[in-house]
């Protein structure tokens, strides 16, 4: 459960930061973005494994 909740909140600050970069016209926003969203996918993926 805190692993959704953890990603969760990494599609949400990549969200803000993609509206940042959109208003700022900041690109390194968008590479910040990207990295969250595949740090959450792969945080969910790597949850299904037992470890």
């Amino acid at each position: 459960m805190l692993v959704i909740k953890l990603s969760g909140a990494a599609v949400f600050i990549a969200a803000v930061c993609v509206g940042l970069g959109v208003l700022l016209t900041r690109p390194v926003l968008y590479y910040a973005a990207i990295a969250l969203s595949l740090a959450a996918f792969l945080t969910i993926v790597a949850s299904a494994f037992p470890w």
